[in-house]
């Protein structure tokens, strides 16, 4: 019962957190995200979630440099890991009066707003994909 209840506390927490992000972005007014409910329901969010960015930086990295991006990637997402519980755990511990925190552009609030696939890789794949277009393209006119 006590892990029922506790998955339904988390849920409800990350559910709230996130409608409440969605309505701040569709009136483009973000001052009540200083407001502490919202920097604790991150803080909670950021302490369970931390984990993820190892598994987004090995994907980031292995598509920008596929021979060494595995390593670079686990050393990145341990790094981000590691700010991310800090900056959570901060968020929590103050009951959520540390404003914006740690968080900015190069380092969004939530793990999902991060980029999970390198801009040169998307544009290599577009190159690739013209080239690929233009080879068909050549062996149908044959």
């Amino acid at each position: 019962m006590k892990k029922i209840l506790l998955a339904s506390l988390i849920i409800c927490l990350s559910a709230t957190t996130l409608l409440a992000d969605q309505e701040a972005k569709n009136d483009n007014a973000r001052k009540w995200l200083d407001n502490m409910a919202y920097n604790f329901g991150r803080g909670v969010v950021n302490c369970l979630t931390f984990w993820v960015e190892v598994p987004r930086n090995l994907i980031y990295e292995n598509v920008r440099n596929p021979l060494y991006g595995s390593l670079e990637g686990v050393v990145d997402g341990t790094f981000l890991g590691v700010a991310r519980a800090f900056g959570g755990a901060t968020d929590v511990l103050t009951f959520g009066l540390t404003g914006p925190g740690v968080y900015g552009d190069s380092f969004p609030e939530y793990v999902w707003d991060s980029k999970w696939i390198a801009d040169d890789a998307l544009i290599q794949q577009e190159i690739d994909k013209g080239k690929v277009e233009k080879e068909v393209k050549d062996v149908k006119e044959k």
